[in-house]
């Protein structure tokens, strides 16, 4: 050893050693070998740091994580920080998942780690242990496509989304079975027979479990539930099959194949996977007639789960009411066993479902009996939970504070906090955010650190869900800096669903502070769509925060949700129909489908793609009938667009089908039907229009915003159809007076009133009076100046018309320089007819 201590040499030689048996997988020995390595003098620095990097690593390969998170408890070179992956990995070897989490974060956000996508991969594995499956499948979306990980990485996201049940994400991501290894064949191919059951085609998993299972153990082609002998890789196969077989609806056979397998492989790891079938299979309680697949399943598991003879024991202490008696059953299964534990767990669970007072009975002895036989089993506190929450059903929350104490008085090693937190998720989940506030303070009180922590900000997000703005508050200001950085995100992101006023200065304020923040990225994606839905849209803003968003971090899908929603806020119809198409085939199961369908048909009939708009627009009605009112509505109007005499008659039926529906698009439907009749110019369509708005206007009330709209387009319909009958001309002027007569009809609009009675009066030969009804538009337009031109330019030109048919020149010019200084649309083509009818008629100003 004095050899060692002096000579580097030597110490050069251990560290070739100790490479070589991480080479050869014996990492405890090359621990021992860095270790006396580091132990020589006059070491240089850089061999120092080498050495010491190689150790940290050999003893996290070994298993010795204390050792390595106290070399980091030490460490003061700077050099350690670019080591801390090791101390993620040691950290999650000891469970400590939300520290490691951390530490793999901080790694992979540094200059170019040397171990980046290792460290992406372990970060993807903590955040699935944790429960956090989708920024584990975002975090696997770094991994470069074309790098040694790729493979690994796209296998896991396929693990992932099958987890989270987007099958269709899963299935594109799947590698070819002749694209991997042999070592990585099995299980692509099992992930593809699993996808087919979750695809809902249970033939084709059937076939593919079992050519598995026949490769795997070609000698044992018949060994698939009666087998003792199954591995444990053949284990999800074996389940698999059954699976396939109930959706197959071989009810009986899939569930006594599944009882067989448990019967058979006692010791599975998929034992609990394998139990939680049996209990979704499980038909429900009927106290008139048992269901023999219920029965079957109910007798095996009282065959698996005997209790043994004992006194009679108080289930609570200081309850002496809650008092049960164990019988006594003869089996040859170990009461100790992991089956015997899940089969008890099990019936408990079954007794749930029948809820009379027999049941509540049997469960309370099946529970004490779980306490009293597997009292360190997380099935056990799970079966306490399980009757804690019976007793919530039951409105008994003294009986749930009974177990509560039970568990920290007589269990050893089940905190009361443990229970408090999981009936305050299962409160959360249920929607009693009241109840899952007071559940998460209540731990937060025993809590310290990381946990407390949590335990506040869900009390906290409680009191958020429940409206409940003051306990929200108190809690907040007694949170330490971080946790009030995080509430006050999430109220941010809480008020940019309700009201995205008050969300916008938040969440800038947010990002302004903490531009580095784990959920910046949610944060920008939350202020685009604030952006989008203030009034009017900030669409600088909300572009600037969608194209700073890193896709790689974010839910793709909402992300794209919301450059649908910028362009359709943009009025870009076709980026938009771009947008939409794209999502459609890359979401085809998303929920915003229907939606998103809409907005296509919209895009398509703002561009003028009436035939194509129809089509989908008709075909999302037919498809999705909650949709169908304005699906319909769309069609209707990209018919009547499209001009033809036969899509006018379609456009007619789609309008009388919205009218149909009654709702509050029906009368605006009537509308727009009369509308494209009016356009049409078809003698026929023009009667149908005015009887139809005769009949709407005779149906609504006078306070209806319908009413002026309905009665001005029934004026354009009188006058159109004076062609036909002149009558009509003196009722378009009829509905004029009376329009005229209401104060509250807008400047526009009485423009438009005058200029049709103008015409109407022209066509029935009082040309002076046709001139006075324009001249008041004139008029008014002089006295203050019009939002809109169109109906004052027509009145102006008519009457130019009139008074020139009239040979009333000076009239005519003088009419002409009033317009051209009032410097509209048409003022320099007012002013060239003021001066061409100066030179023709020789009229100049004296």
């Amino acid at each position: 050893m004095f050899l060692i201590l002096a000579n580097p040499t030597l110490a050069i030689t251990l560290e070739q050693q100790g490479l070589q048996a991480l080479k050869d997988r014996i990492p405890e020995v090359a621990a021992a070998r860095f270790a006396d390595a580091l132990k020589a003098q006059d070491l240089r620095p850089e061999v120092r740091l080498r050495i010491t990097r190689y150790l940290l690593e050999a003893l996290v390969r070994a298993g010795q994580y204390e050792e390595v998170l106290s070399m980091f408890a030490h460490a003061t070179a700077p050099e350690w920080e670019k080591w801390k992956y090791w101390k993620g990995l040691a950290l999650a070897g000891q469970g400590k998942l939300s520290e490691a989490e951390s530490e793999f974060i901080s790694y992979a956000a540094q200059a170019a780690p040397e171990f980046l996508e290792e460290c992406l991969m372990s970060l993807a594995r903590v955040q699935a242990n944790r429960g956090d499956l989708r920024s584990a499948v975002v975090t696997l979306n770094r991994i470069a496509p074309k790098s040694r990980n790729a493979l690994r990485a796209r296998i896991d996201q396929c693990h992932l989304y099958l987890l989270l049940d987007q099958v269709a994400d899963a299935r594109k991501i799947l590698p070819s079975e002749k694209s991997v290894s042999k070592a990585t064949n099995f299980e692509v191919r099992l992930l593809n027979a699993r996808l087919l059951l979750a695809e809902g085609k249970p033939e084709g998993a059937l076939t593919a479990f079992a050519s598995l299972r026949k490769d795997f153990l070609p000698e044992q082609t018949n060994a698939s539930f009666r087998s003792r002998t199954l591995p444990e890789e053949l284990h999800l196969c074996v389940i698999g099959e059954a699976r396939a077989r109930h959706q197959l609806g071989k009810v009986t056979e899939a569930t006594d194949n599944l009882l067989a397998f448990v019967q058979n492989h006692p010791q599975s790891p998929l034992l609990a996977e394998a139990f939680g079938y049996l209990l979704e299979w499980l038909p429900g309680y009927s106290a008139e007639a048992e269901d023999p697949v219920r029965a079957r399943i109910m007798q095996r598991l009282e065959e698996w789960s005997p209790l043994r003879r004992e006194h009679s024991y108080p289930l609570i202490a200081g309850n002496e009411e809650s008092v049960v008696g164990i019988n006594v059953k003869e089996h040859d299964i170990v009461e100790g066993s992991l089956l015997h534990a899940h089969a008890l767990h099990a019936r408990i669970i079954a007794l749930q479902q029948a809820g009379n007072s027999a049941a509540v009975d049997e469960m309370r002895q099946l529970v004490f009996a779980m306490q009293v036989m597997h009292p360190e089993l997380p099935l056990t506190y799970e079966a306490w939970l399980l009757w804690a929450r019976n007793a919530l059903t039951r409105g008994d929350r003294s009986e749930v504070q009974r177990v509560l104490d039970f568990l920290v008085n007589t269990a050893s090693g089940v905190p009361q906090l443990d229970a408090t937190v999981l009936l305050g998720k299962e409160c959360f989940a249920a929607g009693d955010f009241e109840s899952a506030s007071v559940w998460f303070g209540k731990a937060a009180t025993e809590l310290r650190a990381e946990p407390r922590r949590s335990a506040l900000f869900n009390s906290a997000l409680a009191a958020l869900k429940h409206h409940n703005s003051m306990l929200f508050e108190s809690i907040r200001q007694d949170a330490d800096p971080k946790l009030q950085v995080s509430l006050m995100l999430e109220k941010a992101l809480s008020l940019a669903k309700t009201d995205a006023e008050v969300a916008l200065p938040m969440l800038d304020t947010f990002l302004t502070n903490h531009p580095q923040h784990k959920r910046a990225q949610e944060a920008r994606l939350a202020l685009a769509s604030c952006a989008l839905k203030c009034a009017p849209p900030n669409l600088p803003l909300a572009k600037s925060q969608l194209e700073s968003i890193d896709v790689n971090v974010v839910d793709a899908e909402l992300l794209a949700l919301a450059w649908i929603q910028f362009f359709h806020a943009e009025m870009d119809y076709v980026a938009l129909a771009v947008r939409c198409r794209s999502f459609l085939a890359d979401y085809p199961n998303s929920r915003q489908s229907g939606t998103i369908r809409l907005n296509l048909g919209v895009s398509l009939y703002q561009t003028g793609d009436y035939g194509e708009a129809r089509m989908v627009l008709q075909k999302l009605a037919a498809d999705v009938p909650s949709l169908a009112e304005p699906a319909t509505m769309f069609a209707a109007r990209a018919a009547a667009r499209s001009g033809t005499p036969e899509s006018i008659v379609e456009a007619g039926a789609l309008y009388d089908q919205v009218a149909a529906m009654d709702s509050p698009l029906s009368r605006s439907a009537l509308m727009e039907k009369a509308r494209a009749y009016l356009d049409s110019k078809s003698s026929d369509n023009l009667s149908s229009a005015c009887t139809i708005l005769e009949k709407l206007i005779a149906n609504v009330d006078d306070a209806s915003s319908l009413l002026i709209p309905a009665q001005l387009m029934l004026m354009e319909g009188y006058f159109a159809l004076g062609s036909v009958d002149a009558q009509n001309y003196s009722k378009a002027l009829s509905m004029q007076r009376k329009l005229l007569d209401l104060p509250q009809i807008a400047s526009q609009d009485r423009y438009r009133i005058f200029y049709y009675r103008g015409l109407c009066l022209e066509q029935l030969g009082k040309e002076s009076e046709a001139i006075d009804a324009y001249y008041q538009v004139i008029d008014a337009a002089s006295n203050q100046r019009p939002l809109t031109w169109e109906h004052v330019d027509r009145c102006v030109f008519n009457a130019l018309a009139l008074l020139e048919k009239n040979k009333r020149w000076e009239s005519a010019i003088a009419l002409a320089r009033k317009i051209a200084a009032l410097e509209g649309p048409r003022a320099k083509e007012a002013e060239e007819r003021a001066r061409k009818l100066t030179l023709e008629h020789f009229i100049f100003d004296q």
